[in-house]
């Protein structure tokens, strides 16, 4: 009779006859073994996770994800630099660990929205600050008054 190579249970071999005492011996020590991992992963897990766990981190943990909105002017005087152009406004609210998704609010009659459209195109970037967002227009200096609406998923 052979033996398996991990625990040293018996295994018959092609040539043994089934014992049904056999099968029972290992199907015990395989139970035992089980038992025995799921009680040293229960202890550790208690030890590592769950001591550490605190009412804000299940606060988080039953509430994954917020949206947060912002809406913010960009007016067209407000630019700054030679290219790239920047322009940095203050934003409540905003975290410097936000990476907010960003476009445009159209407003006005629709030659204004289609150039409203078109310099947004220009701003390509928005970095966060506590409490401000700085855009940034890489290609050219929005000539007309903007308005974005950010959001941001925490």
């Amino acid at each position: 009779m052979n033996q398996t190579t991990n625990y040293g249970w018996k295994k018959p071999g092609p040539n043994d006859a089934a014992d049904i005492e056999i099968v029972g011996e290992v199907f015990e020590a395989i139970d035992g073994k089980t038992k025995e991992i799921e009680g040293k992963a229960h202890n550790h897990t208690n030890k590592s996770v769950l001591d550490d766990i605190t009412a804000e981190k299940v606060e988080k943990w039953d509430n994954p994800t917020t949206a947060a909105f912002y809406t913010v002017p960009l007016p067209a005087s407000k630019w700054t630099g030679n290219g790239p152009y920047t322009q940095a406004v203050s934003v409540t609210g905003i975290l410097s660990d936000d990476r907010p998704i960003f476009g445009p609010i159209y407003s006005g009659t629709n030659d204004e929205k289609i150039e409203q459209s078109i310099m947004a195109g220009f701003v390509s970037e928005c970095d966060t600050a506590a409490g401000s967002v700085t855009f940034t227009a890489l290609l050219a200096k929005p000539e007309v008054d903007l308005t974005m609406q950010l959001e941001v998923i925490r």
